[in-house]
């Protein structure tokens, strides 16, 4: 393997740094209690502790620490990086890549609970509520899991990351930066980045099946209700690496979602999938018009 073509091994490390990073945020979340969740006489979630702030650097610089010196263990002085370095590269750089967007999301959400908090509380109230009563059961759990991921850039539509694939292919091939390794260099990228993006999509959605399903709540119902408070949840509920709270507020809800079948909600620690055919005494019209009164609602097939 040349020196060029060896450097796409850092594709695969990311892919895995991403699977590890994101089981171990569950973890850690959950020890050091950052769930955002109000208690009883709170308006908002309780803020971060100085200790749980020094834990999460502590735990991004000790992740930099291993897996950074791990692929400096395997830097060969005399013949150059090897394989295994930018494999764990790609583990390394895992911190860099997730973290500034997962900031400036959590900036704007700051900035947008601040700014629909004061709508509201401008708003008359309104009496109206919509119940949805649930039975948590496979399939359901699988189709909010779908849900979910469609609501990623590239998450719930593999033919998104072919796309990806295949135009950065073309690219290099077109413009070969490598001197004259272009059309190795492209087929390199989809011999390995194809199969790993099919690895990445399967695993994704078996381990958050793991995580929702197979628990207490299966096999029984919930009313999941919306009025001028938010969502309000009656009853069990998936588990999550956050506690869903009774109320969710309005402020708190990041994304609303029409689907051909129902409406997806996320945000304040929890994912609701609510499928128009559990709307009791209401149409998903006048849902439709509800939630867009209160948050953007977009749309999707």
């Amino acid at each position: 393997m040349s020196e060029w073509t060896i450097t796409l091994l850092a594709l695969p490390g990311f892919f895995v740094g991403t699977m590890v990073w994101s089981r171990i945020a569950h973890l850690l979340q959950a020890i050091l209690g950052i769930d955002g969740e109000a208690k009883a006489g709170e308006e908002e979630g309780p803020a971060w502790t100085r200790n749980q702030v020094l834990a999460v650097i502590a735990w991004v610089a000790g992740w930099l620490v291993v897996f950074g010196g791990l692929a400096y263990y395997f830097f060969d002085l005399r013949r150059g990086p090897s394989g295994w370095f930018w494999l764990f590269i790609g583990v390394t750089a895992t911190p860099g890549v997730i973290m500034p967007p997962a900031l400036i999301f959590l900036f704007r959400h700051q900035r947008r609970t601040a700014e629909y908090t004061a709508e509201l509380e401008s708003e008359p109230p309104s009496d109206a509520v919509f119940v949805y009563e649930i039975t948590f059961d496979e399939p359901y759990i699988r189709t909010m899991i779908d849900r979910y991921l469609r609501q990623l850039p590239m998450g719930g539509s593999i033919k998104a990351g072919f796309v990806v694939l295949a135009g950065a292919a073309v690219v290099i091939w077109v413009i070969d930066p490598f001197g004259g390794d272009g059309a190795l260099i492209a087929s390199l990228i989809l011999i390995i980045g194809v199969p790993a993006l099919i690895v990445a999509h399967r695993m994704s959605r078996r381990l958050m099946f793991s995580d929702f399903g197979y628990a207490s709540h299966m096999g029984k119902g919930s009313a999941y209700k919306l009025s001028a408070a938010g969502l309000e949840v009656e009853g069990h509920r998936p588990w999550h690496r956050v506690l869903w709270p009774d109320l969710i507020k309005w402020p708190d809800l990041w994304i609303a979602t029409r689907f051909s079948d129902g409406f997806f909600l996320f945000g304040g620690g929890a994912m609701a999938w609510l499928p128009d055919a559990a709307l009791a005494d209401a149409t998903p019209e006048q849902v439709g018009y509800f939630v867009s009164e209160r948050m953007k609602l977009r749309t999707q097939k």
